[in-house]
């Protein structure tokens, strides 16, 4: 079979606006998928109780972090694959494969660790609520002590997508959400459809529900990987460490990963900033950030199916594909966050009613759903500049856009304006920190097209 082979070899010959579509589409499906769940997982906690809701928002920024440590290296898996595919190099991408995996290893090791013995200390920075203490604890350490789960998956995606298979990861992300959403119910209220089940586990059912998902995805993806013929092979017993390798990997997945935590550090401040002013504001945040991914996720989605073309026309020295790849993913993804803003903006009292919530939380939620969803085109032309930038191996630029935006500049805003303006003034901040964000990583993709020419390390 050389199916693998064949979807390497297209990414350097294939009309890129087809070639964008085709790649694309498998991981926007996924990932839409994944927003459902996101939301379904929501509503069935919040329809537990809103206590229940709201620890799990508190819980959001540790779930981030473990994201984006997968991402991350993930991230830098496909780059440094789809490189060195791009290069000519299989015997390179090969090794590039085996250094991710044994990375996604050795941490699944240490979140176990973290998981049972430190997940407890986070919630107490935030809360003196005992019940939201216990709930949230309960959930997330549940979540990090079984994470190899989702951390393998993750692996075996970058690879994939890195040699040009999107079909496998969008099959394997479905198959865990939609195990995930079936389980959630039965696990949750132990009670379906006056059928019983099992003892109703609440927040811990939501949990187990998560990771049973997350396993099935797995075992998934080792099967189809260990059974099918690809662009590269994986030989883990004759896995060579090489630090320039490993280096190459970490030097776009560390970033990456940074880049996708700062997301957690900005929600962790936020509810650390609103934690002693309004627990409903921290909900309609949680709330705003589990509807937006319906937005989101197929704007990354674009962003997944065009890192590995920008990569390997790097690789092969391809500028005008390697700028078309961009600009083409840059108008597909503009399209779908001007339909999100536009929802955002018209309907928000809408929107928040897909949860259990109280008229305080939908009240501050309308206000923030507004102003954010005023940003969705900005973020969605950044969010491909961005991918653009890890795709060659410059992922600190992404991270240095998103530290700015979200560190230096929302946050500390959103503080001058709750403390000298009010509470329904905070989210302005939000798109001072966007604007500033695309105008450092325009300047930077610029500058890459200018020097394009030029030897660059990566």
């Amino acid at each position: 079979m050389a199916n693998g082979k064949n979807s390497a070899l297209k990414m350097g010959e294939m009309p890129i606006p087809k070639l964008v579509i085709r790649m694309a589409a498998p991981a926007i499906v996924s990932m839409l998928v994944q927003a459902l769940y996101n939301i379904v997982d929501s509503i069935f906690v919040s329809g537990y109780s809103e206590a229940a809701f709201s620890a799990i928002s508190l819980a959001f920024p540790i779930q981030i972090v473990i994201i984006a440590i997968a991402v991350g290296l993930g991230v830098g898996i496909n780059s440094m694959v789809s490189r060195k595919l791009g290069e000519k190099d299989v015997h390179g991408a090969s090794n590039s494969a085996e250094h991710g995996i044994m990375m996604f290893l050795v941490l699944s090791v240490v979140l176990l660790f973290v998981g049972m013995f430190a997940s407890k200390y986070f919630f107490r920075l935030f809360s003196t609520d005992e019940i939201l203490i216990e709930y949230g604890t309960i959930y997330i350490s549940i979540i990090m002590m079984f994470s190899f789960g989702r951390m393998i998956t993750q692996g075996f995606v970058g690879i994939f997508q890195g040699s040009g298979n999107m079909i496998v990861p969008m099959i394997s992300q479905i198959l865990g959400a939609v195990i995930n959403m079936i389980l959630d119910p039965i696990l949750i209220y132990g009670t379906v459809f006056d059928i019983r089940f099992c003892e109703a586990m609440g927040v811990k059912g939501a949990a187990i529900a998560t990771i049973i998902g997350q396993i099935s995805s797995m075992i998934f993806v080792i099967i189809v990987f260990f059974s099918r013929e690809h662009a590269v092979s994986l030989k883990l017993r004759e896995f060579k460490f090489s630090k320039k390798i490993l280096g190459g990997i970490l030097s776009v997945g560390l970033p990456t990963a940074v880049s996708q935590g700062i997301m957690s550090v900005m929600v962790g401040g936020l509810n650390a900033i609103l934690s002693g002013v309004s627990i409903a504001a921290i909900t309609a945040v949680g709330a705003y950030f589990k509807i937006n991914s319906f937005v989101f996720m197929p704007i990354f989605g674009f962003a997944a199916g065009v890192m590995p073309i920008a990569g390997y026309n790097f690789g092969a020295k391809n500028k005008k594909r390697y700028k078309q790849a961009v600009r083409v993913g840059a108008t597909y993804a503009l399209a779908i966050a001007t339909v999100g803003a536009i929802l955002f903006l018209v309907i928000p009292e809408r929107l928040l009613g897909i949860f259990s919530l109280s008229d305080e939380v939908v009240r501050i939620g309308k206000i923030a759903f507004r102003v954010l969803g005023a940003t969705f085109p900005i973020i969605s032309i950044s969010i491909m500049l961005a991918a653009s930038m890890q795709a060659i191996g410059k992922a600190t630029i992404s991270m240095m856009s998103n530290l700015m935006r979200g560190i230096f500049i929302l946050l500390p805003l959103a503080y001058i304006f709750l403390t000298y303006i009010g509470l329904d003034y905070i989210w302005y901040a939000a798109p001072i920190g966007e604007i500033a964000s695309i105008i450092f990583l325009s300047l930077n993709f610029r500058k890459v097209l200018r020097n394009w020419d030029k030897p660059m390390e990566v």
